[in-house]
């Protein structure tokens, strides 16, 4: 089962203007490693690794532009839960083994086939689980939960970090809007995008604190 959404004309000019950026700054990302590798002492250079920093920091900010502009567009397909979990688990493993952040996963049902974008869903909550672990201390565990009735798929993502306030929470999905020191803002905003796209709704109760927790609740037919 397929569904592509239409691009607008102006979506296709924007993809077409992430695609034109992108392969410059593909090449001299390439042309910079090559140097490095061939010229091993401009790593001495003092301005060297904070050039590197920005050429990925750079690079991060156009696939997020890009992603927030494809949010809406899906490619939908019979996904089976149990699959979509496991490769869900092995795409995380390295960010919280690198953040020492401990994932507990509840699941009350694995056999279950439902439609969705695989790519932008998996997306989607990664990045949830990435800021529940960046707003965490190292080895507080944070949890991801899986349930589901009749008729919705329910996809919790929690954590007991730092939360956030009344005004944070007012303005979460504005895109570029940040709290952070680095980043875009534009997590959140990708994130509701792509769960709504899917007829699904996204829902955050936080308190300062104490923690955050995120359900996204999915229909079980498209």
């Amino acid at each position: 089962m397929s569904n592509v959404n239409n691009l607008s004309e102006e979506s296709l000019e924007l993809s077409k203007m992430f695609h034109e950026i992108k392969n410059p700054l593909t090449l001299i990302n390439s042309s910079l490693q090559l140097i490095e590798s061939d010229h091993p002492e401009v790593k001495t250079f003092r301005f060297w690794n904070q050039t590197m920093e920005d050429l990925k920091n750079l690079r991060g900010l156009i696939d997020e532009l890009s992603s927030f502009q494809k949010g809406n567009v899906l490619n939908i397909t019979t996904i089976n839960l149990f699959d979509f979990t496991e490769d869900l688990l092995e795409s995380t493993a390295g960010f919280l083994l690198e953040t020492g952040t401990p994932l507990t996963l509840t699941c009350d049902i694995l056999d279950l086939d439902f439609p969705a974008d695989e790519v932008k869903l998996r997306q989607a909550i990664i990045n949830l689980l990435k800021n529940a672990a960046e707003s965490s201390e190292a080895g507080s565990p944070i949890e991801l939960r899986i349930t589901a009735d009749e008729t919705t798929l329910h996809i919790c993502v929690a954590d007991h970090g730092c939360g956030m306030s009344k005004e944070q929470m007012d303005k979460i999905f504005e895109p570029f809007h940040t709290t952070k020191s680095y980043g875009t803002g534009l997590g959140l905003p990708i994130v509701k995008r792509i769960i709504s796209s899917h007829g699904g709704k996204l829902s955050i109760d936080s308190r300062e604190g104490a923690g955050t927790t995120v359900l996204i609740s999915l229909p079980l037919s498209f």
